[in-house]
């Protein structure tokens, strides 16, 4: 092993050591790197109007919770800025829509039952496996029941 300075080396078979103050660093020239493994993608918060909701557990909104928002972030480390996204929300709109952004906002959802999903695009083009997926369901206001539409149909006869 021969010595470049006080915090790098060389070995015969041209691996370079460099010392950091974060650790050790080992470089062999001609040897290809790792396949960078496909991005995953994680939901780190999600909102109901005011209301922080828990990104791991399905919510049921009120009716009154129609604006809705979730935040995402994708876990790579090659070219972090080149990071795209892709999002949908089965129930609404089944096509996925592309961003650089890491926040989506739905106002005023109508009632129904909904499925958010995220998938991270790296910037060296692999997509996630899985999405990010986040459940809810929004209440039909009264008017909107089975029940408001019979006692119309009654009162209207």
């Amino acid at each position: 092993m021969s010595r470049l300075g006080t915090v790098a080396a060389s070995t015969a078979d041209g691996t370079v050591w460099l010392g950091s103050s974060r650790g050790l660093i080992r470089f062999r020239a001609g040897v290809p790197p790792a396949p960078e493994p496909p991005p995953h993608v994680v939901i780190t918060s999600v909102s109901a109007g005011d209301r922080r909701l828990d990104p791991s557990v399905a919510a049921t909104l009120a009716p009154r919770e129609r604006n809705f928002s979730v935040a995402w972030a994708g876990l790579t480390f090659v070219e972090p800025r080149k990071v795209r996204y892709r999002y949908r929300m089965i129930g609404l709109l089944d096509q996925y829509t592309e961003s650089e952004l890491t926040e989506a906002r739905f106002p005023a959802l109508p009632s129904g039952d909904y499925r958010f999903e995220v998938l991270c695009v790296s910037a060296l083009g692999k997509e996630s496996r899985q999405p990010a997926v986040f459940s809810l369901r929004v209440q039909p206001a009264w008017w909107q029941t089975v029940w408001a539409r019979i006692l119309w149909v009654l009162a209207a006869a």
